[in-house]
């Protein structure tokens, strides 16, 4: 969403770079409200603009959750400059003298609470789902450091997340040559919704899922044992 100040002369950008919230704008003493809220705001401003002359425009992050106003700050043209209170930025007549036009404000802070991301094994057998523990199947955040057991962690809001699985194929043994392939059926929720499910005719072992973390979630990773 974008709100747009329309006058004749440069025009200056605000945006927040990241976490979930929007902008607003006041005048200079936090009263009056001179645009609707959004997650980017356009100032298209004039040297003699009256709100300019009677002292700016306070821009003010509004938080949806989860803001650390002691460790945030702006960045003008990539340049990092320290916040005011509760992240304010009075864009002054000195802003408009000193930057150029098509300068762009990105306000930037750090989430209060990391967002824990946890994955296990669970099992599709008789038709049913169960959570399986026994180490048979690894699964992991990296492709290469996999292994079995519940495993968790931290990410903050909006990264892009990766978790992997393998089933460990494996002779069985003292039979021959059978085998127990460890098919994967999918990725589930500890609801057992499907949030990538493979479907229980997967002929494959191994697989990845890929989400954007938002929130605190478990994830069932779920494997079909066969011997054959």
């Amino acid at each position: 969403m974008q709100a747009n100040f329309s006058k004749a002369g440069k025009t200056f950008y605000f945006s927040i770079r990241t976490g979930r919230g929007k902008l607003d704008v006041f005048d200079e003493r936090g009263e009056t409200t001179l645009l609707p809220s959004a997650s980017e705001i356009v100032l298209n401003l004039s040297p003699d603009d009256e709100n300019l002359e009677r002292g700016g425009y306070l821009i003010s992050p509004e938080p949806e959750s989860g803001w650390k106003y002691g460790e945030d700050e702006w960045y003008v043209n990539g340049n990092g400059i320290p916040s005011g209170q509760y992240g304010q930025y009075l864009f002054t007549y000195n802003d408009y003298s000193r930057y150029p036009d098509g300068s762009r404000f990105v306000y930037d802070f750090k989430a209060d609470n990391p967002i824990k991301v946890t994955i296990q094994t669970g099992m599709w057998s008789n038709n049913s789902f169960s959570l399986y523990t026994h180490g048979d199947f690894r699964i992991g955040f990296s492709a290469t450091g996999l292994s079995s057991g519940q495993q968790t962690r931290e990410f903050s809001y909006g990264d892009r997340v990766t978790i992997y699985a393998d089933g460990a194929d494996y002779a069985v043994p003292g039979e021959g040559d059978r085998w127990r392939y460890n098919y994967l059926r999918g990725f589930f929720t500890t609801g057992w919704q499907a949030l990538d499910d493979l479907g229980e005719y997967s002929q494959t072992s191994a697989g990845s899922y890929s989400f954007t973390a938002t929130k605190d979630i478990t994830i069932n990773i779920v494997f079909m044992p066969t011997i054959r």
